[in-house]
């Protein structure tokens, strides 16, 4: 859980530890950008075509000139942006990432079920999701019920335990509402959702808009997201987001992600600066590497924590069924930056379009 003093955030910053993460970003970055592969046309193992990227995709908007000159550098770089998005997308989808699960719209079913341990003993968490397109309402409304219980996954970083704490998803809880997509494309993606949550035998009534933006400069995408919430109990809390994505290969992307939260009652602002490695080794598995900066703004900036973490992610016997692996590291201020090693599980099972 979040400690109750602010003393363990605001102590004096280690000027060496700074100087360590700023140069392991730099050769870290070196060394996976020294040994990239050049972009090609995405193949068929991705399972998309170029009008499959996105539910409602307009091409001109992923590259104004796609249908209007044919000019060898506008469809070289058509080609390279289509690359950049479909690398990262089919990435996402298959390690599930957050982003990822923001704009699935599909309907579906998601049971999840996380184990972390580490010396101070085992934490469990059990999570289900239902999405519904439901006939009645409106193409763009849907119906989604998500119900979590346990205890704050510690292999969370402080801004994401404080943002669960913050929703009231670090307790036993169940959320009813409904999401509507007023827009999706390639480059944007904007949508509303609102609903009640019943955490602490109260009811909690909550709104949340959410904005993202896509653009292309040469190899590299840049995705920014912008989310807003207002919770009865807590107030409003805001979240920012950019990530900077890079495919190396067909099946390898390098992201830089730069994410911060405020919340209405909280005298502080968290920031995490990230760095994944993603890589599928096969249609069924493949591996991650994530290096993972929280930051605090209170009485100055200081670095709170620090996690190394390797994925290994896998599905099972059919693709609705994957299991997670992954070992990790972690140096938080609270002990001092001493290393305290983890262990986080995860099965899953998802069932995607539901037959009513």
């Amino acid at each position: 859980m979040i400690p109750s003093s602010k003393s363990c955030f605001v102590s004096k910053n280690p000027v060496g530890f700074f100087v360590l993460v700023f140069v392991g970003t730099l050769c870290a970055s070196s060394f996976i950008l020294a040994n990239e592969k050049p972009i090609e046309e995405v193949s068929a193992r991705s399972g998309e075509t170029e009008e499959g990227v996105s539910p409602s995709t307009d091409l001109n908007e992923l590259n104004p000139q796609v249908n209007t000159t044919k000019n060898f550098v506008d469809k070289t770089h058509s080609g390279i942006s289509y690359g950049v998005v479909s690398t990262a997308k089919w990435i996402d989808s298959f390690f599930k990432t957050e982003r990822f699960e923001e704009e699935d719209n599909k309907t579906s079913l998601r049971f999840r079920f996380d184990n972390f341990l580490d010396e101070d003993g085992n934490e469990f968490k059990a999570r289900v999701k239902v999405k519904l397109r439901t006939p009645n309402l409106n193409k763009r409304m849907k119906f989604f019920v998500v119900g979590e219980e346990g205890d704050v996954n510690s292999s969370l970083s402080l801004d994401e335990r404080v943002d669960q704490v913050f929703e009231g998803t670090a307790e036993d809880n169940i959320s009813i509402g409904l999401l509507y997509q007023y827009r999706e494309t390639v480059r944007k993606n904007i949508n509303l959702k609102s609903g009640v949550r019943l955490r602490d035998n109260k009811l909690v009534y909550f709104v949340e808009p959410r904005f993202r933006w896509r653009e292309n400069f040469d190899k590299w995408g840049v995705y920014f997201s912008q989310k807003v919430g207002w919770f009865s109990d807590n107030g409003f809390n805001i979240n920012t987001q950019f990530d900077f994505d890079r495919p190396l290969a067909e099946d390898r992307l390098f992201r830089a992600i730069v994410a911060a939260d405020g919340y209405e009652d909280i005298d502080a602002y968290f920031y995490n600066i990230n760095f994944v490695y993603s890589h599928l080794l096969s249609d069924h598995k493949g591996l991650y590497y994530q290096w993972v900066n929280s930051f605090i703004l209170y009485a100055g900036s200081k670095l709170t924590e620090t996690t190394l973490k390797v994925a290994y992610r896998q599905r099972l016997w059919r693709d609705w069924l994957s299991v997670e692996v992954a070992p990790q590291i972690q140096y938080p201020r609270i002990y001092d930056f001493e290393a305290r090693p983890g262990l986080f599980l995860r099965l899953e099972m998802k069932f995607d379009q539901i037959k009513k």
